[in-house]
């Protein structure tokens, strides 16, 4: 470790080994007197030798430049964790901009101008998928006013590892902004572990429509509920109280999962709340309500009140096909918020 005491020393030794003078701004100037051992291996050196308030001068300069260096280079070198992503939405105008955006690898990030009412971000990673070991933490920050999307590129696979593979969702919501959640369904390869967690702190006045759902696998290469484990929470707080803690946990520790699952091959959750779209939820929720339930259905769907202006959907299906239907008529009121079809170019 620098230590400016022990560089000055240092700095004294080596003079008098090599015969030259340290000089201080205090210091005279003069020629030294050499005079030679008996033996001749060392010499002496006689100079003046600094005071000591001009000592202390120097180490306070030497300790303050070493720590305004290190702090520099603290600031300058501190690394990016793999897997790190950052996203600010701010409102300019009448338009949503990312203000801030930052992915380190595996994660990637894609802005497309997809409106100019709201800014859209749809995340992938490199392989299309997730690993073993790989841990994504993205921090989103919608500021007032805004309105922000973010979605996959496509599914999220977890491909089969003896590790498991994490995903952390924190965002913030400020006042009168929306966040749109929207990402594909995750689709857990066989032998595959993953866990997933989710938190969304609004504001009082704040909105937020997540989407969060799975599929049963790989149906076609004869893959269904064949993963070891899969953990997915999602956590919603208002002003720092929290009004939602939703949770799932789907382990073959605990028996075989398709005895569970039975026939379904997807499984959704969905939350709607906020002021702007209170009305929505609360349409939503009557019409849900209102149909009929049918004895071995292909579909099932609840809602259930969240708050004072929000709705709770539960979703089971045979098929992403049939959920993606019942997504694009429940939901389509996001358009008038965000200036396009949510699902445009997909399905």
């Amino acid at each position: 470790m620098f230590n400016s005491r022990s560089v000055y020393r240092t700095a004294r030794r080596t003079a008098h080994a090599r015969e030259t003078v340290i000089l201080t701004p205090r210091s005279r100037t003069g020629s030294p007197t050499r005079t030679r051992a008996r033996w001749g291996v060392a010499a002496r050196l006689r100079t003046y030798r600094p005071r000591r308030r001009c000592y202390l001068k120097v180490k306070t300069a030497l300790e303050s430049s070493h720590v305004s260096t290190r702090a520099r280079t603290t600031e300058c070198s501190s690394p990016i964790v793999a897997g790190t992503g950052l996203l600010r939405f701010a409102r300019v105008g009448s338009r949503t901009v990312v203000e801030r955006a930052l992915a380190a690898s595996p994660l990637k990030m894609l802005n497309p101008r997809a409106s100019d009412r709201a800014a859209w971000v749809y995340t992938s990673t490199h392989g299309g998928g997730l690993v073993g070991g790989d841990a994504i933490h993205l921090t989103l920050d919608v500021e007032a006013d805004a309105r922000a999307v973010l979605a996959t590129q496509s599914f999220t696979k977890i491909y089969r590892s003896t590790r498991s593979a994490s995903q952390q969702v924190t965002a913030r919501v400020g006042d009168e902004a929306l966040l749109v959640v929207a990402p594909d369904p995750t689709v857990c390869f066989a032998g595959s572990s993953f866990r997933q967690d989710q938190c969304y702190d609004l504001s009082r006045s704040g909105s937020l429509v997540v989407l969060d759902w799975m599929t049963s696998g790989r149906r076609a290469m004869g893959e269904r509920w064949a993963f070891d484990r899969y953990e997915g929470r999602l956590e919603l707080r208002r002003d720092g109280r929290t009004i939602l803690y939703d949770t799932i946990r789907l382990s073959q520790d605990d028996g075989p999962i398709v005895e569970r699952m039975r026939r379904f091959n997807v499984w959704a959750t969905v939350v709607v709340i906020g002021p702007l779209v209170a009305e929505s939820a609360a349409r939503l929720t009557a019409d849900i309500a209102s149909l009929p339930v049918a004895p071995r259905s292909d579909l099932i769907i609840s809602a259930a009140p969240l708050g004072i202006d929000g709705a709770l959907l539960r979703i089971a299906a045979l098929s992403t096909e049939q959920v993606s239907i019942v997504l694009r008529q429940h939901l389509r009121f996001l358009r008038t918020h965000l200036g396009g079809e949510l699902w445009s170019r997909k399905w």
